[in-house]
């Protein structure tokens, strides 16, 4: 049982998802872009993948370090997610934790490690266009540079490595993109992209928003959303992630115009939203999402949005980080 558990690997926490359920029940609606209809589905089954975050070492052993690091990661936030909810003021060590937990919220999922994948494609199809005038098979396609002279050319090859050319050959030119790019690859983003943008959002100003009565907040499998676009060190960054279905997270440099000044519940850093500023955080959750939207209501209105943004992408650039 424990090794079925290794390999169904969540890449959006059951703990997290379990805050956008119906009330009182144990599932939630999940709305898939480019689908007509939402699905219900059980929380704890929903945002899974086989050996999401497995790869084998050189030992040819299956590892899991990144799955059990991120665990550590949901242990130490689950608490701070529990006074969060309960509007409680946050210490050091909360934002510490929160701060990673939301890092990890954006460099886990399936987009994050899609868009590493996609990347390094791009620097393996620049380095064979490299590459293919060292080699000699290839000679017949390229021409001698003007300002080289003759004798340069016709020795060119004598420095190269007949083992060194054999090598570059195989490795670029007789293995596909799949089979180069390595599920270790991407995943080494995960934890080395995590503490540093982590950094940044302990720094942040935080603001923690309140649903209404007729309003709940949904999420995605892309909830941590960079509604601006811009890099983390940008003075106009905003961003945002869901909490749950009741609150919302915002995290900025500067004071943001659009919070009403009324806080929840008389609470430090916690503001009451109207139905529109509801409506617009759904509005960017939905469109960050990669495939899916999870909601504790099944809404047409929801349905609608969805469809609408079927075809949008999250944005997303490393160095911008």
């Amino acid at each position: 049982m424990a090794k079925n558990k290794k390999e169904h690997q969540h890449y959006i926490p059951r703990f997290y998802l379990k805050g956008f359920t119906v009330p009182n029940h144990e599932y939630l609606w999940i709305y898939e872009k480019g689908k007509t209809e939402p699905r219900k589905g059980y929380y704890s089954n929903e945002a899974v993948r086989k050996n999401f975050y497995s790869f084998t070492n050189i030992n040819g052993e299956k590892d899991v370090t990144i799955e059990d690091a991120l665990a550590e990661i949901e242990g130490k936030a689950a608490p701070v997610f529990q006074k969060i909810k309960n509007y409680e003021k946050l210490n050091e060590d909360d934002r510490i934790n929160f701060s990673l937990y939301l890092s990890a919220m954006l460099t886990r999922t399936p987009y994050f490690r899609e868009y590493v994948n996609s990347n390094y494609k791009k620097s393996i199809n620049k380095n064979r266009e490299l590459i293919k005038p060292l080699i000699k098979n290839d000679e017949k396609n390229y021409v001698k540079p003007i300002d080289m002279p003759e004798e340069l050319w016709n020795s060119r090859w004598n420095s190269f490595p007949k083992k060194m050319e054999e090598k570059l050959l195989d490795y670029y030119f007789k293995n596909n993109d799949e089979k180069m790019v390595k599920p270790e690859f991407s995943l080494q983003y995960v934890l080395l992209q995590t503490s540093e943008i982590a950094s940044r959002f302990y720094v942040m100003k935080w603001k923690f928003i309140a649903a209404t009565v007729n309003w709940k907040f949904v999420t995605s499998d892309n909830p941590l959303y960079n509604i601006l676009g811009v890099g983390l060190s940008n003075p106009n960054v905003e961003m945002s992630f869901p909490i749950s279905k009741e609150l919302f997270f915002l995290g900025t440099w500067q004071d943001n115009e659009i919070m009403i000044k009324t806080k929840a519940q008389d609470k430090e850093g916690y503001f009451q939203a109207d139905n529109n500023i509801v409506k617009e955080f759904n509005r960017a959750t939905v469109k960050s999402a990669l495939k899916y939207v999870f909601s504790s209501n099944n809404s047409d209105g929801l349905m609608r949005l969805v469809q609408k943004y079927k075809d949008s992408a999250p944005k997303i650039q490393i160095t911008q980080l």
